[in-house]
């Protein structure tokens, strides 16, 4: 065990990469926390440092994939709406075939829907709604 002690560690994004897709999910899920603060955590920071670098990194890979989606949200909104599927259908396809890759699509969309109800719930129950006098009745039954 002595010897595993001088062994020099893979970089934690390698690993990932080769656990999960060669990055090929990279524009769907960024770097994740948990290679980003082992990363940090190499650099022999003190633990304020950390967080406070941990954050900025969540917060910075949070606006990159937001505008990934943005502009691929973009081509489905103002594109053709056939190619969009035909295009998503052969990535997820590709995606699939890759180490853990029905499991992180599986996860990713999980994610997504999650997220989405807790939103779409959140701002139902913001925006005053106006329902006839018949189907408050039935509401209320």
């Amino acid at each position: 065990m002595a010897g595993l002690n001088d062994a020099p560690l893979a970089d934690p994004v390698v690993v990932f990469a080769m656990m999960f897709g060669e990055r090929k999910f990279g524009h769907l899920v960024g770097d994740l926390a948990v290679v980003t603060q082992q990363r940090l955590q190499d650099e022999g920071l003190t633990k304020e440092a950390t967080a406070e670098k941990l954050k900025a990194a969540q917060d910075a890979r949070e606006n990159r994939l937001a505008k990934l989606l943005a502009t691929r949200l973009d081509e489905w909104v103002s594109g053709d709406k056939e190619k969009f599927v035909r295009e998503a259908l052969v990535e997820v396809a590709e995606l699939h075939e890759l180490h853990m890759g029905p499991q992180m699509l599986a996860s990713i969309g999980a994610r997504a829907h999650s997220c989405t109800y807790t939103t779409l719930t959140a701002r139902a129950r913001t925006v005053p709604t106006r329902m006839s006098p018949s189907l408050t009745a039935r509401a209320r039954t």
